[in-house]
């Protein structure tokens, strides 16, 4: 290529350049005294965040100052770096730039003394790569004192507007592109070059699909096997990745070796909770993964959730807290689940307990969505302790919303509230709370300025919904009060509350219905997996009956507790006990167990519970008599009894005794599951 030709190409190149104007004032800085302030200036970034632009630059302002200076590609090199920059180095030469050093050995092996010491004096050296810099190079003052390092991100919004435009995309046009790339360079030009492709002049999803492939082609290139790719998928997918995860998300692997792989990528960072990919990394590698793979990146999203709703079950606090975003990062695409992911833990926007003052409003804000009379209703529950309150703020630390919840009770309720009696009838007529069971009720549920409806509303309600599902132990339901007609019924629907049969109640003349959900018919793991698999655009949630768990009083419960004593040996007439739809075997098998499953894990859980007896010396005897008439059943209990050596009524009052105890620890496992300690 002629001068002339590399002179027109450079001054394109610097034409169509957008923004790095803090970098290129770095450089020229350095250029404008006699010796620059550091010998080696270390441009990184992901694939395609513009180093190549960058140093381009860098080379047409050395060339504009009348500096010497020398570009060289990486990738086209032949040799070993050291040497050839030792005899490029000329006399005169001030500025060597090496773009593309991912492709070079490490950069401690040869970015070393002895490079700089070949070096002519004043000379600087501009190096380019993906990769952080060497741990060396943080460590050792000497070397802080001669490199700067220059880390490289993507374009702000106004600088992508500007870069498309250039490219020759109307503002009309640029919405769908700058959505996508969020600033990316590469990702910015490919995706407004698809656009004036369309005929239309739009980036639909054809194009998207095409500038994906390609960008998710750049940032990975080769990987070392299919256990790395499916690592690589994972992170992606999750809000942060550990070890812990791996092991659970890419079963047979070694997850010590992943995670290192992992964090070795330049385009993945280590942050407090565990690795984190670049935002465009992230969305570009999951996007590619839907489209190429659709089963695959279902079959991770299921692994993935499972291991968060095992961590919800066993964690407590903070902890729990944060298992619950990352169980929501995993479908933060879904409209009603993104308000929740723009809090984050230290988030002054996050919910939390009243402050001074905030009672009032409260107040303030009943009457003037629901009326004087609820108004009333809102101050004496409040004044009386019995509503529990979440108060959500916006970034100014204004109320923007809030929850109040009552707790109900079989015994008892807010008698004077037509909610808690309402909700308490329904109860009583569909499915009664059991002896130490309560419900939730949330009374009172708004939004400052648009009441029951609206995005900011619905992230309020998932929000105050899941604080409930996350309690140890959780609700038997969990009932709304919503405003008649209702203004977010299909929102409501499509969370799994549906509207109770029933006529609702009124406050000072104003209708209201109840929505709700059995936790004890599809317990909290169930409808988080539900509420998952149904997508952003799915209908309401709604699992086969016959799939749902039951929900039995103590009595129905310990009927069917003696019936399968005595089918236990049979697994073929165990099909039919009401015990496989309970939570206890519900919990034991996951959720889509058949019916094999459930019968082997009611069987276990029968064996377990009576071989708590045989661990304490006066309630051996209790076992032994359960033994030898189910477990391992003597043909009549009366040779049952011989066998054991006991008269006929001593032998029965030990089998009674012995079931009693049984049905009573199964009981409080069915109601009552065991909490489980903060993972540390």
């Amino acid at each position: 290529m002629s001068s002339r030709q590399t002179g027109r190409l450079g001054l394109e190149r610097h034409r169509m350049l957008v923004g790095r104007e803090e970098e290129r004032r770095l450089l020229e800085e350095a250029l404008a005294g006699g010796e620059p302030p550091f010998a080696v200036l270390y441009v990184f970034g992901i694939g395609g965040c513009g180093k190549t632009a960058l140093l381009r630059e860098f080379a047409y302002l050395c060339e504009e100052a009348g500096t010497r200076a020398l570009y060289l590609d990486a990738h086209r090199l032949t040799e070993p770096p050291l040497p050839l920059l030792l005899e490029r180095a000329r006399p005169g030469r001030r500025v060597i730039l090496l773009d593309g050093c991912e492709r070079l050995p490490p950069l401690q092996e040869w970015v070393d003394e002895d490079l700089l010491l070949g070096l002519q004096e004043g000379l600087l050296l501009v190096l380019s790569g993906r990769s952080p810099p060497p741990a060396e190079w943080l460590a050792d003052p000497g070397w802080r004192s001669l490199v700067r390092l220059l880390p490289l991100g993507n374009l702000g919004e106004q600088e992508s507007r500007e870069l498309l435009a250039r490219r020759g995309l109307h503002p009309r046009q640029q919405r769908g592109v700058l959505g996508f790339a969020r600033g990316h360079p590469l990702a910015l030009s490919l995706a407004a070059d698809a656009a004036l492709r369309n005929p239309l002049g739009r980036f639909g999803p054809e194009e998207e699909i095409e500038v994906v492939g390609t960008l998710a082609g750049h940032l990975v290139g080769e990987l070392p096997g299919p256990e790395h790719r499916e690592a690589l998928e994972v992170c992606a997918l999750s809000r942060h990745t550990t070890e812990s995860l791996l092991a659970r998300a890419v079963p047979g692997a070694e997850p010590g070796e992943l995670f290192g792989w992992l964090r070795g990528l330049s385009f993945v960072r280590p942050g407090p909770l565990g690795l984190v990919p670049h935002p465009t990394a992230r969305e570009v590698l999951a996007a590619d993964l839907r489209w190429r793979d659709p089963d695959r990146h279902a079959r991770l999203l299921r692994r993935v959730r499972r291991y968060h709703v095992a961590r919800l079950g066993e964690s407590r606090g903070a902890e729990r807290q944060r298992a619950l975003l990352d169980y929501l990062f995993l479908h933060r695409e879904d409209p009603e689940v993104r308000p929740l992911l723009g809090r984050g833990e230290a988030d002054g926007a996050s919910a939390g307990p009243p402050r001074p003052g905030d009672s009032a409003r409260l107040e303030k804000a009943v009457e003037r969505h629901e009326g004087p009379a609820s108004g009333r209703l809102a101050r004496r529950l409040l004044s009386r302790g019995s509503l529990e309150v979440a108060i959500y703020r916006d970034p100014a630390g204004r109320p923007a919303g809030f929850a109040a919840s009552l707790r109900l009770r079989r015994a008892g309720g807010e008698e004077r509230d037509p909610a808690a009696l309402a909700a308490l009838r329904h109860l009583e007529g569909r499915g009664p709370l059991r002896t130490g069971e309560e419900a939730a009720l949330l009374r009172f549920w708004m939004a400052r300025s648009s009441y029951q409806s609206g995005p900011a509303l619905r992230g309020i309600l998932l929000d105050a919904v899941l604080r409930h599902v996350l309690d140890a132990p959780p609700p038997a339901c969990t009932l709304l009060v919503v405003a008649d007609p209702p203004r977010s019924g299909r929102a409501l629907d499509r969370l799994g509350f549906p509207r109770l049969p029933g006529e609702g109640f009124a406050v000072g003349g104003r209708r209201y219905a109840l929505y709700g959900h059995d936790w004890r018919t599809v317990p909290p793991g169930d409808w988080l997996d539900l509420l998952a698999e149904r997508g952003p655009a799915g209908e309401a949630l709604a699992g086969p009956a016959g799939e749902r768990p039951a929900v039995l009083e103590r009595e129905e419960f310990a009927s069917a507790v003696r019936e399968a004593l005595k089918n236990h040996a049979r697994p073929g007439a165990l099909a039919s006990s009401p015990l496989l739809r309970s939570r206890l075997v519900a919990r034991r098998t996951g959720g889509g167990s058949g019916e094999r499953e459930r019968v082997a894990a009611l069987r276990a859980l029968l064996e377990e519970a009576a071989e708590t007896l045989r661990q304490h010396p006066r309630d051996a005897r209790l076992y032994r008599a359960l033994h030898h008439t189910y477990f391992r059943p003597a043909p009549t209990q009366e040779q049952a009894a011989r066998l054991l050596g006991l008269p006929f009524s001593t032998y029965r009052r030990h089998l009674r005794a012995g079931i009693e105890n049984v049905t009573d620890l199964l009981w409080r496992q069915e109601t009552h599951p065991p909490a489980k300690p903060d993972r540390k």
